[in-house]
């Protein structure tokens, strides 16, 4: 059904309409799309900040292995102090099983895997076996370190001096 006779007031009011509705149309990318975009903006700037310090401290980790050896050590000892009450007054010495076979016949190496590691505590005389893939002390032995003993060396004993001849 078309409605004749209104052609005019209906074509002004379409076209009134369809102002409305551009006007809309600008204010909604003035009001959301543009919030939108600075956001978008300002997230990536944030992302790129933190990406590029993690990259200057990776640098500076691989230029200073002293420095890279001590990062890892202090995380190990984090993670092996959450599951065990780990002696305050002694950094331990670390190492690495890198060949299970040259260890498997004593006890203390019997589960050992390649890439365990190992924290001997001389002064408290333990020593304990992490494996940092399963984040699992796997043994843990109290050593017996022998204490050196004094030797006792000769002195010589004061008397006369032989004259040379």
């Amino acid at each position: 059904m078309t409605i004749r006779g209104h052609g005019c007031h209906t074509q002004a009011m379409a076209e009134k309409e369809i102002s409305v509705l551009e006007r809309g149309v600008k204010s909604f990318s003035k009001n959301v799309v543009l919030p939108s975009v600075i956001i978008v903006v300002v997230l990536a700037i944030g992302a790129s900040g933190y990406f590029y310090y993690q990259y200057q401290q990776t640098q500076a980790l691989l230029q200073n292995p002293t420095l890279s050896a001590q990062v890892e050590n202090a995380r190990l000892l984090q993670k092996v102090g959450a599951l065990y009450d780990l002696p305050k007054d002694e950094t331990p010495t670390i190492a690495t099983v890198s060949d299970v076979k040259l260890l498997e016949k004593k006890p203390f190496f019997q589960r050992a895997q390649n890439g365990d590691k190992i924290l001997i505590f001389t002064k408290n005389k333990i020593a304990i076996l992490y494996r940092p893939s399963e984040n699992k002390i796997i043994d843990f032995t109290a050593l017996s370190v022998p204490t050196p003993t004094p030797t006792l060396t000769p002195s010589p004993t004061p008397g006369k001096a032989k004259k040379p001849s």
